[in-house]
């Protein structure tokens, strides 16, 4: 029964019981009908509210799952298409030599050289719901100034005679990318046009224009005071990328820097990201400034659905002080994440949850410590729709939800750092070519050489004196170091392998002929780095920091080297020590995370840069699989990777995968993988024989040497699948 009808005639009962009567007269029929209509009213309106709630919560529901986002690196690339009217084509490219990807240096954009011609990029969608907002990057590069190129974005839906002008600019000298945002109306179904054109200026044709992530929201557009969609408050701080929105305040002031601070001990290496790309961080400096603080936050933020904000934090020095992450929300702060003290020198990785459907501020505060050796640095800061997942995970099983596969950062187990051989050759000796004075074995991270050299002459060409060689004339390995004599000159040439460089070299002062100098080269740790010294009869000739320094198999000692004359030299008191050796682990090459479009998904991924590694690079996966699982036909390891370019071209980059036997903890070669390089993401297989049976545990270990030929490798699945591949 109806509840108005009921309270109706609970009005009659009680009327009835009081001995009043429903007439007109005593007024009380026309009450109950005016107290009916007022319930039938309040009904109409309660239902309204709910329906209007119900709506917005099926509009979110499908903006959750309907968000389109295209940033060219995927088959998603394929719904632009370059319009059979325009004179010039748009290309997918990687970079044209002015500016990154707007996320990521290996990702690609749609460019378009401007010439005497025009080009017509065009894009087809599909309205989805009644409010959309949608937003691209763009970058307009030109080398000669104002009015270069046109660019002219517009959009045409059904139903409108006339498009919609959603950018007009003439180019002008702008590297970095710029954010453009525009709202639709329109009712779900209807069919629109995109179109990205571009001509040429006034001025004479030269440069270029991309456009970027271009992505369609199913929600309105934030208004200006906001509260802003969280993804826009992503900042990697590099002069190339869209202005960073998060407000800085505090009592210290934020500085930007791409290399170590000028403070030594202290702060990050360098950028988190890949060495070749370039970049900047930010960072609060210590340097008197005990116990002040340094402060981001960001404006009004708000979303339909949670949110993980990640960032790199480098809190490196003996001083350190405190970092806080606080969400703010009605004058209240609440803090999520907390650091304190020193972290070693390594970037660090930070993750914060944003709830749903909640307005709010993120504000982090660095808190500088009792010393100067407290820079605390911030890179990479970036917002990921869903919510934060407790562990980076690179591998997969496809046979069962009950297992584990996690990557190890750390593998070194109980091994301790050895200092490693050391000689001395005290004896007056000549040099001559190919002379072979000791068999060292390896160079570590710290070491010294000393000797005393007289040249009796000079020689018209280039001379070797003494060389610690892996038997190879360049690259890595091959001058660690290694000392040279000028062609006609009595000066030194001293080279060593520093950073990304195999041949740093300087030169001495003019040597007196026939009389001895003394020689002394050190590589020495200084705190967190270590230090590259030259010393020339006591007196420093230079001084380097090595941020990266490797240590080098294979290494032998002559005077003078296999490749070169000998110098008209001898040489007495060489002495050789290895004096320092760093067990880094993990660190050894640290991995660098990121999110990825991989072959059309969004995926986190691990990219190991050259020269950040040393001379073998190690993925180490763990399958924690539960003993009912049983791989009885065999299995295949399936790797998802992509190569940066090399030198050559032609080169290849090497994957061995490694299998652990449970009996015996023994590594069995499974197979490998040789690659050169190509665009985008590519997946291989490699069949293994294992069969688990009743065996708990598989340990799969993938191995890749990085030098000049494969400098840069990412990776985004290791897999271990059921049956033969």
């Amino acid at each position: 029964m109806d509840l108005l009808k009921v309270i109706f005639l609970v009005f009659a009962l009680v009327c009835f019981s009081t001995g009043k009567s429903l007439s007109k007269k005593d007024g009380i029929l026309p009450k109950l009908v005016e107290i009916y209509k007022e319930l039938n009213q309040l009904k109409k309106s309660v239902a309204e509210e709910i329906s209007h709630d119900v709506k917005e919560l099926v509009a979110d529901e499908v903006a959750k799952k309907t968000t389109w986002s295209c940033g060219f690196e995927s088959s998603c690339a394929d719904t632009f298409k370059n319009s059979a009217t325009g004179q010039i084509k748009w290309i997918k490219k990687n970079h044209d030599g002015n500016l990154p990807d707007r996320k990521h240096p290996r990702g690609v954009a749609m460019l378009v050289q401007i010439t005497q011609q025009y080009a017509i990029l065009e894009h087809d969608f599909e309205i989805k719901s009644q409010t959309q907002c949608g937003e691209f990057y763009y970058q307009m590069y030109n080398r000669e100034g104002c009015d270069v190129a046109r660019f002219l974005v517009t959009v045409q839906c059904e139903g409108n005679k006339e498009s919609e002008t959603i950018l007009r600019r003439s180019s002008s000298i702008v590297r970095n990318w710029q954010r453009q945002m525009f709202s639709l109306n329109k009712a779900p179904g209807t069919k629109c046009k995109m179109v990205f054109r571009v001509s040429k200026g006034l001025y004479k044709p030269g440069g270029s224009i991309r456009i970027d992530d271009f992505t369609m929201y199913q929600r309105a557009c934030p208004k200006e005071g906001g509260p802003h969609f969280p993804e826009h408050m992503d900042c990697s701080f590099n002069p190339w990328t869209n202005k960073c929105a998060w407000e800085r305040s505090g009592d210290v002031t934020w500085a930007s820097r791409d290399r170590s601070t000028p403070t030594g001990n202290t702060g990050p290496d360098r950028y988190y990201g890949i060495s070749s790309a370039g970049g900047r961080y930010l960072y609060a400096e210590a340097d008197n400034n005990k116990d002040k603080t340094a402060v981001l936050t960001t404006p009004t933020l708000k979303s339909s659905t949670p949110y993980c904000m990640r960032f790199f934090l480098s809190m490196n020095g003996r001083d350190m002080g405190d970092f806080d992450v606080e969400l703010l929300q009605n004058g209240k702060a609440k803090n999520v994440f907390s650091k304190k003290g020193n972290q070693g020198n390594k970037w660090r990785e930070g993750r914060v949850e944003l709830p749903a459907n909640q307005e709010l501020k993120v504000r982090m505060k660095a808190t500088i410590g009792n010393g100067s050796l407290s820079d605390i640095a911030l890179d990479e800061i970036e917002f990921q729709e869903g919510s934060c997942s407790p562990d980076f995970r690179l591998c997969d099983l496809s046979d069962s939800n009950e297992g584990t596969c996690v990557y190890k950062d750390d593998k070194c187990g109980a091994q301790k750092p050895t200092l490693g051989p050391s000689f001395k050759k005290l004896a007056e000796q000549a040099a001559v070519k190919n002379t072979l004075i000791n068999s060292v074995g390896w160079v570590n991270e710290g070491w010294k050489l000393s000797f005393d050299v007289m040249i009796k002459g000079t020689v018209r060409s280039w001379t070797n004196l003494i060389s610690f060689n892996n038997g190879k004339s360049s690259g890595i390995g091959a001058r660690v170091p290694s000392i040279f004599v000028r062609p006609r000159e009595s000066r030194l040439h001293i080279c060593t392998n520093i950073e990304n460089s195999w041949n740093w070299c300087k030169d001495s002062a003019t040597f007196a002929l026939n009389k001895y100098h003394s020689v002394e080269l050190e590589q020495k740790r200084d705190g967190g780095t270590f230090v590259y010294s030259i010393k020339i009869d006591g007196k420093q000739l230079a001084t380097i920091n090595n941020r990266y320094p490797q240590s080098h198999d294979n290494i032998k000692a002559y005077l003078s080297d296999q490749f070169h004359p000998a110098s008209n030299a001898v040489v007495r008191n060489i002495i050789f020590q290895n004096t320092d050796s760093i067990l880094r682990c993990g660190d050894k090459c640290t991995p660098i995370r990121s999110q990825e479009n991989v072959q059309g998904e969004q995926t986190e991924v691990l990219t190991f840069d050259k020269y950040q590694c040393t001379k073998e690079n190690e993925i180490h996966m763990e399958l924690n699989l539960p003993k009912k699982t049983q791989l009885i036909r065999g299995s295949c390891v399936e790797i998802t990777y992509k190569v940066g370019r090399p030198r050559n071209n032609n080169r290849n980059c090497d994957f061995i995968v490694y299998q652990r036997r449970a009996d015996n903890n023994k590594l069995e070669y499974l197979g490998q993988k040789k690659t050169s390089f190509q665009e985008g993401w590519v997946t291989s297989k490699i069949d293994s024989s294992y069969r688990l049976a009743d065996k708990p545990s598989v340990g799969l270990f993938l191995k890749s040497y990085f030098n000049d030929n494969c400098p840069l490798v990412s990776f985004a699945a290791f897999k271990l699948l059921d049956g033969p591949c």
